[in-house]
């Protein structure tokens, strides 16, 4: 967004053919509208996805960032912040970021085992969302553990973390990106994980 360039935001340029580009000039506003706002939780994704429609052909990130402040009134950091989550949203859906996760997060309780720990750094509340339930329940999806006749948890994981552990000032100083990051560590248990208990 801080840069003018092509409406690519692929992280690797070899792999798949969605863009930007292809999501904002050739997707309807329906479809944008729900990228907006299942990965940038964008509440005014509707009118700014038929803003975007209406300003085709789109072209570049600068072009993108313009209309997008320009589609509904307020005050200038809000305006950022709303271009902000326009382009996390896209670039979300172009590299299939929650997919990604999803699947690592799923994968984790077999790839670690009890006792063992895991420690996850997230960027913004979608994967945080996740990782947080992952830990409480075993399941992205869900923020009930399974239990078991007793009451008792039988999640795959033991929360060590209740709250995300944030950076410290003196870190964000040296690195101004650990401002967004939101850490959470889990510990294995010796439960299954629950699509391993239900085969």
């Amino acid at each position: 967004m801080r840069f003018e360039g092509p409406l690519d935001m692929r992280m690797d340029q070899a792999s798949g053919e969605l863009t930007a580009a292809t999501i904002l000039n050739e997707w309807s506003a329906a479809e944008i509208a729900d990228v907006l706002w299942r990965h940038g939780e964008e509440r005014l994704s509707r009118p700014l996805s038929r803003a975007l429609v209406a300003a085709r052909p789109l072209r570049s990130t600068a072009q993108l960032a313009s209309v997008v402040k320009a589609a509904q009134p307020g005050a200038p950091k809000e305006l950022t912040k709303r271009a902000a989550r326009v382009f996390q949203a896209l670039r979300i859906e172009v590299n299939a970021e929650m997919d990604e996760l999803e699947a690592i997060l799923a994968a984790a309780a077999s790839l670690v085992r009890p006792g063992g720990r895991l420690a996850v750094m997230s960027y913004h509340s979608l994967e945080d969302r996740r990782v947080k339930r992952l830990l409480r329940s075993g399941a992205t999806g869900g923020d009930s553990p399974p239990r078991d006749f007793y009451g008792n948890s039988l999640a795959p994981w033991t929360p060590l973390t209740r709250q995300p552990v944030f950076a410290s000032d003196a870190e964000i100083e040296a690195n101004p990106r650990a401002r967004s990051v939101r850490l959470r560590v889990g510990e294995r248990s010796s439960h299954p994980a629950p699509e391993a208990a239900a085969g």
